[in-house]
Order: structure tokens, then C-alpha cells, then sequence
């Protein structure tokens, strides 16, 4: 470059810099002799106090600072300031004073050897932007966001408690019992998380008729049912995970169990054979059905017809015919016929049908029960039923005698639609009674004339009641 430019350039970077001629030009030459750069480098903050004042060298000709100690303009390092010291207290309570609260057991939660854990990040309280919170947008469900979210255990899904009180709550509720014993190594653990334990309809089968249970196999609850129940899982290399089983509350009994992964609709048919016919007490229902019942003996003075002389004459001492209770039915050669049948019908009423009176006693005829519609006018009644549409949704119904059907309906059908189907295939019903249909912790609907649409209905497990 011209001597004369530079000498221009080095006059100008002083100006700008307040420093002295060595500086500039060692400071330029390090730039690239290019004024802008050297500038903008110079003003970098930390820089302004590295420059030496005029007329200070240091040793070999390099800039020196007000102590003499040579100074190099590309070391920009200094050693940081100490930290003050200073108390403060960690915990603001004594550990020991505060109360304790009992832990909890949920569903299998995180496991130090789960492939699929979810670490925090700082993205996770983030927002979209607009003032909408990320796990909902535009109305729509959160979507998972990494691994760990798709192989989430189903905590929402899974009863919080040991397995004595799972097994009290079902016996309480009559449910069965789903148990599902998990193992953080096993990929089909994960699976059953992510495809089966997601499924809308399995879901609503599970809230009606079970109780599930996830837990991992060495964790305290599910250690001590695979004591009972899977003694091969019990050692350093479990056998048999994941487990799944259907248990009986009251008996404690596991009346089946599958392996390794299963889809949702193959389970789903397994279990509705148990949704169908949930576990009864029988035990406690026989000591309920053995218990003393009063009994009201009928006392001859109310038995008789008030003022009836010559019935008073048939319960006299003398001797007679005797009845229930030690009492006696007097035959006075005075008794007209009337009075003679009338004791006949008491003496039968108090020993049981064909006592005392003899098997030709006239007895009184009973009125006749007033007839009803006959089976035909009944199906007159409801009509013939709807024609069941290839795409209609498919509803499984359990009938009032506990028997369920299978039947696919459009969703402009309306409740009647649905009871005239139930009638025509079997399974008779009053057309004057009320029903309803109703999933448990689902939609119901009352109204013969709403359409399964209108009332939420969509393809499930539902129950028929009268309302």
C-alpha cells in the first residue's frame, strides 16, 4: 500500500482511538490495513482498555501500559473479579418438622432403565406464539411432541392403590380386574402403551367394566404380585413380560392371562365375553337371602267374619277337626252348610293348600288376571325395524335380560330405531315402557324420538335400562 495512505489511514484510526502511533499501526497491520475493520474492532467492548497511552513502549518496541508491562493487543482475556461471599439459607424449614405425606402408587411411571424417558426441557412451557397454549391448537388434541410422549404410561386410565385395594374396589363396584405388569427393557411394553392402551373403544370398555392396574415388575406393588402370580418374572432375568390378566376380586382367582404385546381389538373381543357377566359375591348373597324373616300368623278372630255366629260355634273347644297352631274345628250338628264351608276355608288357609277341608271342599273361585296384547299386537306395535346399513356404525347392546347384541345403525336413526330392532331380534319390549341407553361415564339418551347423533352416540359398548 502507498506509504502515504497508510500514513493517512494510521493518523485517522488515532484520531478515532486516542492512542499512540504504535499502536495504530500494529493495530492496522492486523486488520488488513483496512480502516473499517480496525475500527469496528476497536470499538468491540473490553477493547478501549488495552490501549496504551501516548509515548508508552514496552520491552522489544511492543506498547507498553502505565506499569511497563508490555502489552499485546490480541490478548483480550483478563482474570475475573472474585465472587463476594455470601450466607444464605438452602432450606427454610427443619426437614425433619415437616410433615411427611403418604406416598402415592401410581400407574408404572418413568424407571431408570426405560428407554423412552421424558427428560424437561425449556421448550415445554412454550407457547405457539399467539397467545394459545402449545397443547391446544386450533381445538385440536396436543401432539406428542417427542418418544417419551407416544410410550407415556396411561396414568389417567390406571387405578391409584396396592392391589388389596384394587381388588376391595372391584368387589365393591363389580368390575373385574386388569392387571398389566410392565418391564422398562421390553419393546412390547411400549407398545401396548403407545397402540393398545390408546384406544377410544378400549378405553370405554375398561371405565365400564374393569379396573386396570399397570405397574412395573420390580417396583414395590409389582413385585408383590408377581410373587403370587408370576414367579418366573421374580429373578434376575424375568420371564414372561409384559403380563396381562384378568382377576377375579372376589376370588382372587386369574382367570386369563396373555403375553407380550396384544392390539386393542383382539384384546377387546377376549374381554367383552368378561364385560358381559361381571363378578358376583354368590357367598354374600346366600348369607343375605338366610336371613330371618318374619312371619304373621293369621289369627282366627280376624279370619272369621265379624258377627258370624255360627263361624264363632266352629272354633269352640269341643271335639272337632284340628288346625294349625292346636286349634280345632268344631262339627255342631247346629251348623248350617254355609257356616260348615266357611270354617273348611279357614281350616285350609291356616295348614296350607288341601288341609283340613278335604280335596272335595268348594273352594272360591280366583277373578280372572285381566289379558293383555297378544305377541302379535306387541309387534304391530313397534313395526317392522330399520334395514341395518353396511357403513352404519356397529353398537353393542346389553339387552335387559343381560344378553348382548350386535347391531350397526345410520346416525339419523332415532332411540325407537334401536329398541324396534332389539324387540324384532329376540328380546321383547313394552312399546308403553320408557328405556334409555347409556354408556357408563358416556352419553345416554332417554328420548325415543332423539336420533343417536344428536345424543353423542357413536360406535361403543352401551347398556339398555328402563328409565
Amino acid at each position: 500500500m502507498d506509504p502515504t495512505a497508510q500514513s493517512t489511514m494510521i493518523d485517522s484510526f488515532i484520531a478515532i482511538a486516542a492512542c499512540d502511533r504504535e499502536f495504530a499501526t500494529s493495530f492496522l497491520e492486523a486488520n488488513g490495513w483496512s480502516l473499517e475493520s480496525a475500527v469496528n474492532n476497536f470499538m468491540e467492548p473490553g477493547m478501549a482498555q488495552h490501549v496504551p497511552p501516548a509515548g508508552a513502549s514496552g520491552l522489544g518496541g511492543n506498547p507498553a501500559n502505565a506499569a511497563g508491562v508490555p502489552f499485546d493487543p490480541f490478548e483480550m482475556d483478563e482474570p475475573r473479579a472474585p465472587i463476594a461471599q455470601f450466607n444464605d439459607t438452602l432450606i427454610d424449614q427443619d426437614p425433619a418438622a415437616r410433615a411427611r405425606a403418604p406416598p402415592v402408587q401410581q400407574a408404572a411411571a418413568n424407571h431408570p432403565l426405560e428407554a423412552f424417558r421424558n427428560l424437561p426441557s425449556s421448550s415445554d412451557d412454550a407457547d405457539t406464539g399467539d397467545g394459545r397454549d402449545a397443547k391446544e391448537v386450533f381445538g385440536l388434541p396436543k401432539r406428542p411432541r417427542n418418544l417419551a410422549e407416544i410410550y407415556a404410561a396411561p396414568t389417567e386410565l390406571c387405578f391409584a392403590g396396592t392391589f388389596d385395594e384394587l381388588r376391595a374396589a372391584g368387589r365393591r363396584e363389580h368390575k373385574w380386574l386388569l392387571i398389566n405388569i410392565q418391564s422398562p427393557t421390553e419393546f412390547a411394553s411400549q407398545q401396548l402403551n403407545a397402540d393398545t392402551w390408546r384406544d377410544e373403544t378400549l378405553r370405554a370398555v375398561l371405565g365400564s367394566s374393569f379396573l386396570f392396574w399397570q405397574q412395573y415388575y420390580d417396583s414395590p406393588h409389582g413385585g408383590t404380585y408377581c410373587r403370587f402370580y408370576l414367579p418366573n418374572a421374580t429373578g434376575p432375568t424375568p420371564v414372561g413380560l409384559p403380563h396381562i390378566a384378568v382377576v377375579d376380586p372376589i376370588t382372587a382367582t386369574s382367570v386369563k392371562t396373555w403375553t407380550g404385546f396384544k392390539d386393542a381389538e383382539r384384546l377387546m373381543d377376549k374381554l367383552m365375553e368378561y364385560a358381559d357377566d361381571p363378578p358376583q359375591d354368590h357367598l354374600a348373597e346366600m348369607m343375605a337371602d338366610d336371613a330371618p324373616m318374619s312371619s304373621q300368623q293369621l289369627s282366627p278372630s280376624k279370619a272369621l267374619p265379624s258377627g258370624g255366629a255360627g263361624a264363632s260355634a266352629a272354633l269352640s273347644s269341643g271335639g272337632g277337626q284340628p288346625l294349625g297352631g292346636g286349634q280345632v274345628l268344631g262339627s255342631q250338628a247346629g251348623m248350617s252348610a254355609e257356616d260348615a264351608e266357611m270354617a273348611a276355608a279357614i281350616a285350609a288357609s291356616l295348614e296350607g293348600s288341601g288341609g283340613g277341608g278335604g280335596d272335595d271342599t268348594p273352594m272360591a273361585a280366583e277373578p280372572a288376571a285381566p289379558t293383555g296384547p297378544s305377541d302379535a299386537e306387541v309387534d304391530a306395535l313397534w313395526g317392522a325395524p330399520m334395514d341395518e346399513p353396511a357403513d352404519g356404525m356397529p353398537l353393542k347392546i346389553r339387552t335387559l335380560d343381560g344378553v348382548q347384541l350386535i347391531a350397526k345403525f345410520a346416525p339419523s336413526a332415532t332411540l325407537r330405531d334401536v329398541l324396534a330392532c332389539i324387540h324384532q331380534k329376540g328380546h321383547r319390549l313394552d312399546p308403553n315402557q320408557p328405556y334409555k341407553l347409556s354408556m357408563q361415564f358416556g352419553p345416554s339418551v332417554s328420548n325415543h324420538a332423539s336420533t343417536l347423533e344428536e345424543a353423542g352416540i357413536t360406535r361403543g359398548v352401551y347398556t339398555l335400562a328402563e328409565a
